[in-house]
C-alpha cells in the first residue's frame, strides 16, 4: 500500500502541504469531509484532499481515497 501511495502525485503533494485553499462553502464541502471521514487515519489527508480537489485534480483524489477506504473497511472486518 505505501509503494502505491508514494508513486502517486496526489500523495506527494499531499504530505508536502501543495499549496492550501480556502475552505469549500456548503453542502459539497460537507459531504466531502463526511466521505473522506469513513476511513481512519486520514483526517489530515482528507483536509488536503478537500484543498486539492478545490483545484481540479480530481481523478487522483478519487483513486486514492478510495482505495484508503476499501482498506479501512477491510481492517475492520478483520478486526472487530
Amino acid at each position: 500500500m505505501a509503494g502505491l501511495r508514494d508513486r502517486c502525485t496526489f500523495w506527494r503533494m499531499a504530505r508536502s502541504g501543495a499549496r492550501r485553499t480556502t475552505r469549500i462553502e456548503g453542502g459539497i464541502r460537507n459531504n466531502l469531509q463526511s466521505f473522506f471521514e469513513i476511513a481512519a487515519g486520514i483526517n489530515e489527508t482528507a483536509n488536503r484532499s478537500v484543498d486539492i480537489l478545490r483545484q481540479g485534480i480530481v481523478v487522483e483524489v478519487q483513486i486514492d481515497v478510495t482505495v484508503q477506504i476499501e482498506w479501512a473497511a477491510l481492517g475492520r472486518r478483520m478486526n472487530p
